[in-house]
């Protein structure tokens, strides 16, 4: 055991993406995501806008974007992406 370490490092790590990685307007990208039944680990081209890539923002506990309520984004330069 360490004295001073912060122990609450662990617990929110199902909460951080694996990956840092944040949308254009500053959000965090949930990396990896599940969308429609597929596994995401970077981010997917836009169905409709074919120059950009994007992301989810938020995910359950299970991984799987929520959909409701715009929780995605366009992908920032630091993020990998799948074209």
């Amino acid at each position: 055991y360490i004295i001073g370490s912060n122990d609450n490092d662990y617990e929110d790590n199902y909460e951080d993406p694996i990956i840092p990685c944040t949308t254009k307007d500053g959000k965090k990208c949930q990396l990896p995501f599940i969308y429609q039944g597929e596994k995401y680990e970077a981010c997917p081209p836009d169905p409709y806008e074919p120059n950009e890539t994007w992301c989810s923002t938020r995910t359950n506990r299970d991984g799987e974007h929520v959909g409701a309520g715009g929780n995605y984004g366009f992908c920032g330069d630091s993020c990998p992406k799948i074209w």
